[in-house]
């Protein structure tokens, strides 16, 4: 099985949350929808950093540009672009905390089951 789990983490990578895991044929917008994140940040006023993944979703997600059909990006959305991914970088740190545990590399677990093993190990990597 794959799966699909949504995270969220502070900007040095550190995990602050993990979903439990849906199907990976889940899209990443409707696996935020699905867990509420969305509502959740626009309560909050913050604005996430996301992948191009979540496109369309409310104006709290900011994603980076896509390339026009039959066009190219402008020099100013290519830099908005790489300065989008420079920032995303803790984010994916904190994807890697989650890949890097060996269980989750080689499973063939229902995701039910994974979401409890991802649970346990969000647990073991919290610090203080």
């Amino acid at each position: 099985y794959g799966v699909n789990v949504q995270v969220l983490a502070d900007l040095r990578g550190v995990l602050l949350w993990v979903s439990a895991a849906l199907p990976g044929s889940t899209n990443d917008i409707t696996a935020a929808r699905t867990h509420d994140i969305l509502t959740t940040i626009e309560h909050t006023g913050l604005t996430i950093l996301a992948d191009k993944g979540y496109h369309g979703g409310k104006h709290t997600l900011a994603t980076p540009h896509r390339k026009p059909y039959k066009s190219e990006l402008t020099d100013e959305q290519r830099q908005i672009n790489r300065t989008h991914g420079r920032l995303r970088g803790p984010g994916e740190r904190a994807n890697a905390t989650l890949k890097n545990w060996r269980i989750l590399r080689h499973h063939h677990y229902h995701p039910h089951l994974l979401t409890t093993l991802i649970w346990a190990i969000f647990t073991l990597t919290q610090t203080g």
